[in-house]
């Protein structure tokens, strides 16, 4: 099952208020993290123009802040 089967799969707009989702094409690739499974969060960011990332994985935490988007785990992000 490919990653975009996976998230519409996963996605209930019923569960969710006020919820949206966007597909993003890849444009530009993204080679920068330590960990390189992880390049495909920041590489959505990117080609989706995120202002943030919210995640507990803490090699891309350690990335903040990279290319003017802000990466957060989730208390960083309830705290703000």
């Amino acid at each position: 099952m490919s990653f975009e089967s996976q998230l519409l799969s996963s996605f209930n707009p019923s569960s969710t208020q006020n919820a949206t989702a966007e597909f993003v094409s890849t444009v530009q690739l993204v080679r920068e993290c330590r960990d390189q499974k992880d390049n495909k969060f920041p590489e959505v960011a990117l080609n989706g123009r995120a202002d943030m990332i919210i995640t507990g994985d803490a090699d891309l935490l350690e990335m903040n802040p990279w290319r003017g988007v802000a990466i957060l785990s989730p208390t960083e992000y309830a705290d703000s």
